[in-house]
């Protein structure tokens, strides 16, 4: 199962790269606000006021003075500024970025807490504004909007350099929690040591576990929008600081960079030492994946018993439950599948890592066809390599380099391309498929689902019922798919390492769906198409911000797409947000239907319009109507689904638009709306 461990400030995105180092004064001219020593409360004292509920609204006229310990300048924390005093150390969560231009390590600050609320996210206490039910109906932190933040985030003095305090991993309690310590005597394990931080080119953050020469061990967790994300963990030991933080039961720490770590002496059994790989390998000695299939006999166990290896780069990824326990790699030759004792592999065998497998103690059989590496001197038929043992065979080189799939077809597939990924373009499932879930998530069952070409070939894509994304729904459009290349019993199969590998937007091979086809598609919408978190782009249509800079965005839930937009937490005074149809001659389309839902109602922020004078570009300049229909407002629940109606489109014109108005203010006027299955027929 796909193992999530995060921060409660390490929500990942991207770092904006603007220059704002005009807004801090120098060092030397910030100086502490002249707030009573009776109006400030210790760190300490704030937890403290926490009653049994899961989030407390502060509501006092007091104030927290703390210095920074963590800021966001590396992009390892997203959003978020770390606070420590004497007492203890806490998050506040920030609706900006480049905080550090401006709230930097070193920098006191005092907190007005007459509108804080204090809360936690899996256990790591943190600070923001009133909670908010989200998408997934669950109650969460709100981020202090940037218009807030100065009025919130006080500025004093810089109060010099935070140091970590020397502790051991063992010794870490919840006292700790988002404080600045230093683990000594500490290395990266062995399945760690030597790799990239992060996944860079995936934007994916990666745990990698870090243990003292004492035997305790502890996670350390890295975002792949970090800027060192690309940077190799080193393999010699030393010292580590970093923010301590929890996931439930996990320990685990952040850095803030690579300054933090000094590991540059010996490993604890006094090997090592310095940066780059300790894995030297005897080239002599290192064979092809080819030479080793080449002594497979199908369906039988070939005890390979050789003091050789094989060198590939990981392909395969378990981070989210479709592969279970088994890595798969691939050289310049062919790929094969190692079966392996342990779940979550990905945390220590990123894709894209670079690894040597000694041949000693492995066999080579397979399962239904596909070729597989095992693990020999098993006198209870465990078949596989066993967890202890997985970091001593699988040997990583310190090399990291993502793989290229083959750009491929269904009837070029050959059994020389089991095990590699692969890239197929032009490609869709077949019609009884689409619309149904990838797998039965609730029951755990694996389904099969079918792709085909438009010359009818056909390929099976097949995903476990263990997926994260099993309950998600199979695509109507044609596209291009990446994935493992499988066999079984004779039928290649396809497995997804992320669902993101599935990038279907055009028109299927009869020329219906797809974001570009006939009038059809582009008056009739389940916004499926459309990417999730990304800004609407349909065909013909218009996607604008007349005022702010928020637009129609797609969003999804429980395998569900559908638009929305919201001025929540904007940092923009005003937001104008405008989703304009194409040209409609109501001769041929006089039917308007959609439905509509709302969420955290504070006004009636949606309208529908229409205009027979819009020219196709400047909103301002045409004249807008309403249309009467019916709209999901303050009388409906949470995300309740409106029907709209049919609505005759007629009445309006000859040659019109529709447009769907959103206008919001970040002060108040904040409601979320949502639009969904519309047509214009």
């Amino acid at each position: 199962m796909r193992y999530l461990i995060l921060f409660a400030f390490l929500l990942f995105g991207f770092v904006g790269c603007v220059d704002r180092d005009f807004d801090a004064p120098p060092l030397d001219e910030r100086v502490d606000p002249d707030i009573p020593a009776d109006q400030i409360i210790s760190i300490a004292e704030l937890k403290a006021l926490r009653d049994n509920n899961e989030f407390t609204a502060i509501q006092l006229d007091r104030y927290i003075s703390a210095v920074i310990v963590a800021d966001d300048e590396s992009g390892n924390f997203f959003r978020t500024i770390v606070l420590e005093d004497e007492t203890g150390g806490i998050s506040i969560l920030l609706d900006d970025v480049e905080l550090w231009n401006r709230y930097f390590v070193g920098n006191r600050v005092f907190i007005h807490l007459e509108r804080i609320w204090l809360g936690e996210f899996a256990g790591l206490p943190q600070i923001g504004f009133e909670p908010f039910l989200d998408d997934s109906n669950r109650l969460s932190m709100a981020r202090i909007p940037s218009v807030e933040i100065p009025n919130v985030v006080i500025l004093g003095a810089f109060a010099g350099s935070p140091q970590g305090r020397v502790t051991t991993i063992a010794q870490l309690s919840d006292d700790d929690l988002n404080t600045l310590v230093t683990i000594e005597n500490a290395e990266f394990s062995t399945g760690s040591a030597g790799a990239p931080y992060a996944d860079s080119a995936g934007s994916r953050a990666v745990n990698h576990t870090l243990t003292e020469c004492n035997g305790g061990s502890i996670i350390v967790r890295s975002s792949g929008f970090s800027n060192f994300a690309d940077a190799l963990t080193p393999t010699g030991g030393g010292s580590i600081t970093a923010i301590y933080g929890v996931f439930n039961s996990d320990k685990q720490l952040l850095i803030r960079d690579l300054d933090d770590v000094a590991m540059e002496g010996s490993r604890c059994d006094g090997s090592g030492g310095g940066g780059g790989s300790d894995v030297e390998i005897d080239p002599d000695k290192v064979v092809s994946i080819s030479s080793i299939l080449d002594q497979w006999v199908p369906g039988e166990e070939t005890v390979l018993g050789t003091d050789e290896f094989i060198r590939g780069v990981v392909v395969s990824s378990d981070e989210t439950g479709n592969i279970f326990k088994t890595l798969t790699i691939q050289d310049g030759t062919t790929g094969i599948a190692i079966l392996v004792d342990a779940f979550d592999i990905h945390i220590n065998y990123t894709l894209g890592t670079e690894v040597f497998v000694h041949l000693q103690d492995l066999f080579i059989a397979d399962f239904s066809g596909l070729p597989q590496l095992g693990y020999s001197p098993s006198g209870d038929n465990v078949r596989r390599i066993p967890e202890g043992l997985v970091s001593s065979i699988i040997l990583k080189s310190g090399d990291s380099e993502l793989v290229e799939p083959i750009n491929t077809s269904i009837a070029d597939l050959t059994d020389g391309q089991l095990n590699t990924l692969i890239e197929i373009d032009e490609i869709q499932f077949i019609d009884s498929d689409t619309g149904r879930t990838f797998a039965d998530g609730a029951n755990n069952s694996a389904y099969n689902a079918t792709l085909e070409d438009c010359d009818g070939n056909q390929l099976t894509l097949r995903t476990s019922g263990f997926a994260d994304y099993a309950n998600d729904r199979i695509p109507s459009e044609n596209g291009r798919i990446r994935g493992l290349l499988q066999v079984f019993d004779g039928a290649y199969q396809l497995a997804l390492n992320f669902p993101e590998n599935i990038n279907f937007s055009s028109q299927r091979c009869d020329g219906s769906g797809g974001g570009g086809g006939n009038d059809d598609d582009i008056f009739q919408t389940n916004f499926e198409d459309q990417a999730d978190f990304d800004n609407l782009n349909l065909n013909g249509w218009l996607n604008i911000a007349a005022q702010g800079d928020r637009v129609w965005i797609k969003r999804s839930f429980s395998g569900n797409g559908f638009a929305e937009v919201t001025a929540f937490q904007d940092a923009n005074p005003n937001t104008e947000a405008w989703l304009i149809s194409p040209e409609v001659t109501t001769a041929e389309r006089s039917e308007l239907s959609f439905i509509s839902a709302t969420a955290f109602f504070r006004h009636d922020g949606l309208e529908v319009l229409y205009s027979s004078d819009f020219d196709g570009a400047n909103v301002s300049n045409a004249t807008w109507n309403m249309v009467d229909v019916t709209l999901a407002g303050s009388s409906n629940e949470d995300y309740e689904w409106v029907s709209s109606e049919r609505v005759d489109l007629t009445q309006y014109g000859s040659n019109i638009h529709i447009a769907f108005r959103y206008t919001g203010t970040s002060g108040g006027n904040t409601s979320t709306f949502r639009i969904d299955d519309l047509s214009i027929n």
